[in-house]
């Protein structure tokens, strides 16, 4: 090839390598587009289709169910039952809020009586209770109580952790009626409202044999409140008690 030919392809070659690198740059964007959390495919980082990894959004098929205790009532006075289901929670750093549950209440024969339906926020913590109370069930002795979540939560990531809420204090007496006096304080980085607390005792032999729950309404930072949990008959029970606390509804104050 003569010099004069050459000098002019390399001429050529350098006036449309931009067009060709512009072209390759827009093949690529539209055949191989970066990740993203919302384009309908599992890739880059994700663990799961536009979730996990670098997405915000929780992989609902990969996170662990919650387990249901033990699910029971509790006589309250006459024929009125409180309702209690104790449900563990493996998803500490995640909230499913307003998730539906049903109650029902079975008699000694198996026979339904009644039920109760509710919603309850899984909180990102351990334990939590699920709980309805004055349930009337008309002379009927509710022998068996089956707790369900009426839908799968859906999770999402907290914007809350590690809530500790220390109890002090702590005393049980049982004369003229039974009666909890303890008192809770707010020891986060954060002030929270919407604030119920549940007590459960339980006997020696580690059964829960008695609930009760409170509203607190506002903690600040590092404030305590006396608080007081109340039965209206005395406990038949002739043993001695250890009563559990736990937070069933927080949030942060705005």
């Amino acid at each position: 090839m003569q010099w004069r030919s050459k000098r002019k392809l390399t001429y050529t070659t350098l006036a449309l390598l931009p067009l060709v690198i512009v072209a390759g740059v827009i093949y690529a964007a539209t055949f191989f587009p970066e990740p993203t959390c919302f384009d309908g495919e599992q890739n880059g980082t994700e663990a799961g289709v536009d979730c996990g990894g670098a997405c915000q959004a929780v992989c609902q098929a990969q996170t662990p169910a919650v387990d249901i205790v033990w699910d029971r009532a509790f006589r309250v006075s006459g024929d009125v039952y409180s309702v209690a289901a104790y449900i563990e929670n493996p998803n500490t750093n995640l909230i499913a809020r307003d998730v539906p549950y049903i109650f029902r209440l079975y008699d000694e024969d198996n026979i339904f009586i009644t039920e109760r339906r509710g919603e309850i926020n899984l909180l990102p913590q351990p334990t939590t209770l699920a709980f309805v109370g004055g349930i009337d069930t008309n002379g009927r002795l509710p022998a068996r109580v089956v707790f369900s979540l009426a839908e799968d939560p859906f999770w999402q990531q907290a914007d809350f952790s590690d809530v500790r809420f220390t109890v002090s204090d702590r005393a049980l007496t049982l004369s003229p009626r039974p009666r909890l006096s303890l008192n809770i304080t707010n020891t986060n980085t954060g002030v929270f409202d919407q604030i119920r607390l549940a007590a459960i005792i339980f006997n020696q032999a580690g059964e829960a044999v008695h609930v009760s729950r409170t509203v607190l309404g506002r903690l600040g930072v590092g404030e305590s409140t006396p608080v007081i949990f109340t039965w209206r008959e005395p406990f038949v029970e002739a043993d001695s008690y250890r009563s559990e606390i736990i937070p069933v509804n927080y949030a942060p104050a705005e």
